[in-house]
């Protein structure tokens, strides 16, 4: 079905001495033999890494020089080891204790990461249970110690269950130093962690951290070391069961065609994961689906060790695989990946950032009874993410999603014509401008509806997830970005753009036989000037080819709470020409404040789809925390899916 649209010159069964060899060479090319350990070099644009040396990825490395089964490789591997455990924080009283840097150079003050623990003890156990016996048994017996550290750090966390694949690699360094330690502490905290995780998952059927291009495919390599070192019947049933589900949401989500995970993503590193290595779940699918289009298999980006790490791990269960050949496009794909039961008392907890979540049981028990269980008598609110799987292109969409720095609320993709190494891809995005500078707007949230390839849309504004109050900048934008090597062509209301478009005109973009139209159906926001540009432009996690962007400016941005605030929009994706055709139905989209009821926006687009949301700003957190996100009760509704 797919094949008639493009090849894929991968398209071959890999051998696991393959993926092996990719993810050798990869720290080969970044291995430096005077420190042992790999180079950080151009890491990411946001840390500044120029001389340093990656502790995590090293370890990575020295697992994969072990698994070569070569003799003359033990000594450079137990080289690499000494160099990353030299910088373990183990001072007592330190509040980093049991944790490492992500550059070796940086000392305990530097330590700013909290899941470097369960990373590099995921990667110990598994040299340790594989490799323990090639070591030196002093080797042995320090890393042994190093891993408790760790264990006690993971353990004095308690990370959140919400945060899926920290608290899969928790379970696995609690599990496997439980065992390997003898510890009984370890044990009772991995199983009791993975029961949380269980739980969590269970009140939706989904993860929280939800379809992301990379930490899908941490997940299950999290979930494989836990498969191997729990011994216990019942909590093997649990990480089966999670196990199963990972792979299902994963292959439920991957599209052919475009060689992507369909959106939209709760977390992402890029808008095209063809592009780059940060995309993880592009190797483990085309582990087991050679067909899937793969890319750039390598590039000067840690994650091109990835590979080599997933050899041993199991593959899909074989019904969800014979599934996947069977399906039928097109399809839609909705999840519950988040509730909140209005019967139930919110804690606090649901204000924070995912990565700033530690606690303790009572807490994430709170969590969890705040979501209840999604059914026929749930009682709140529920947040879905909507998946359309097409032939030619795939769009999807989360119904309230704050603009965090890795989230993508609605993107779509398309085949580049002629080009398997990439897709073409258009995202929405809240952005807020600094300097010459774009960085996405802390306290923007969008609230979707969508159907197949339309989708209504509000962005309103609220507290930072981060703490930082209310957004208050001199230009804040709506943004519709589109990759600008996929040709994009742009007309405003069926006339050539002249790099400006006002509230109610049709913007439609072409490009290589896609269409997207969009329409900013109204926009309100006290004490700004609001005007439509086009033009090209850099924004957060765009790739280097350049993007043109259609942004829907806001100066200044400064809001007070109860003020009500918004900008709503309709968008089609189509691959039907019928350009006027596209800009008749964007006509038929309709946004009404309900006159009894100021704070509330309704809109409709007839005969299928339909969204209300809360469009006055909230309190601050900390003025209430009880509130979701910071945000108001809101409904979405779709009449037919």
């Amino acid at each position: 079905m797919w094949r008639k649209f493009r090849s894929c010159p991968e398209s071959k069964v890999l051998t696991d001495q393959e993926y092996h060899r990719w993810g050798r060479a990869a720290g080969e090319r970044r291995f430096d033999p005077a420190r042992n350990l790999l180079h950080a070099a151009a890491f990411t644009r946001e840390i500044r890494s120029e001389g340093r040396h990656l502790t995590r990825d090293s370890m990575y490395f020295a697992r994969i020089l072990l698994d070569t089964g070569e003799e003359h490789e033990i000594d450079r591997a137990c080289r690499i080891i000494e160099a990353v455990m030299a910088t373990q924080v183990i001072r007592e009283g330190s509040p980093v204790r049991g944790n490492f840097p992500w550059f070796a150079e940086d000392g305990e003050a530097q330590v700013w990461d909290p899941n470097w623990a369960c990373f590099i003890g995921q990667t110990l156990l598994e040299i340790l249970r594989w490799h323990g016996a090639r070591l030196p048994e002093a080797m042995t017996r320090d890393l042994c110690e190093r891993l408790r550290l760790c264990a006690e750090h993971d353990l004095a966390r308690w990370v959140s269950p919400a945060y899926t694949n920290v608290a899969l690699l928790t379970v696995a360094c609690l599990s496997g130093a439980g065992r390997v330690l003898n510890d009984d502490r370890f044990t009772r905290g991995g199983r009791d962690k993975l029961c949380e995780i269980d739980a969590c998952v269970k009140a939706t059927g989904s993860f929280d951290e939800y379809n992301s291009p990379t930490y899908s495919a941490v997940n299950l390599r999290a979930l494989a070391s836990v498969l191997e070192l729990l011994t216990d019947q019942e909590s093997l049933d649990l990480a089966r069961g999670l196990w199963r589900l990972e792979w299902k949401t994963l292959l439920d989500h991957a599209h052919m065609e475009t060689g992507q995970l369909v959106g939209p993503h709760g977390r992402a590193y890029g808008r095209d994961m063809l592009r780059n290595s940060h995309g993880l779940v592009k190797f483990v699918v085309h582990r087991v689906l050679p067909e899937f289009p793969m890319g750039v298999a390598a590039d000067n980006g840690p994650s091109s060790l990835f590979p080599a790490l997933i050899t041993r791990d199991p593959g899909c269960p074989s019904e969800l695989l014979e599934a996947f050949r069977s399906r039928r496009l097109p399809s839609t794909v909705v999840e519950v990946v988040d509730s909140w039961d209005s019967r139930t008392p919110t804690p606090a907890c649901r204000n924070w950032s995912l990565w700033n979540t530690c606690g303790n049981r009572e807490l994430w028990r709170e969590y969890v009874r705040s979501k209840g269980v999604v059914g026929p008598d749930f009682h709140g609110k529920v947040k879905r993410i909507t998946s359309y799987l097409a032939e030619a292109f795939c769009l999807g969409t989360a119904s309230e999603e704050s603009m965090g720095d890795q989230a993508a609320p609605l993107i779509a993709h398309w085949p580049q014509l002629g080009h398997h190494e990439r897709s073409n891809y258009l995202v929405a995005v809240a952005l807020q401008r600094d300097g010459e500078s774009l960085h996405y707007l802390s306290g923007g949230v969008f609230s979707l509806a969508q159907q197949a390839g339309r989708v209504l849309g509000v962005l309103t504004f609220g507290p930072s997830p981060e703490g930082a109050g209310l957004p208050a900048v001199a230009t804040a934008m709506l943004g519709i970005h589109v990759n600008r090597d996929g040709s994009p062509n742009v007309v405003v209301d069926d006339e050539p753009h002249r790099g400006r478009f006002q509230v109610s005109q049709i913007v439609v973009i072409r490009s290589q036989g896609i269409s997207a139209g969009f329409r900013i159906l109204d926009a309100r926001i006290p004490g700004a000037d609001l005007r439509g540009t086009i033009g090209e432009s850099s924004a957060p996690h765009g790739h280097e080819e350049g993007e043109l962007a259609i942004h829907f400016e806001i100066s200044p941005l400064a809001l007070q709470s109860g003020q009500a605030a918004f900008v709503a929009f309709s968008l089609e994706i189509t691959q039907d020409p019928d350009l006027d055709g596209l800009m008749r139905r964007l006509r038929d989209a309709n946004a009404k404040v309900d006159p009894q009821k100021p704070s509330v926006l309704r809109l409709s687009w007839e005969p299928r789809l339909s969204l209300e949301t809360s469009i006055q700003v909230p309190v601050t957190m900390s003025a209430q925390p009880d509130r979701v996100y910071g945000r108001s009760p809101m409904t979405v509704g779709v009449t037919a899916p």
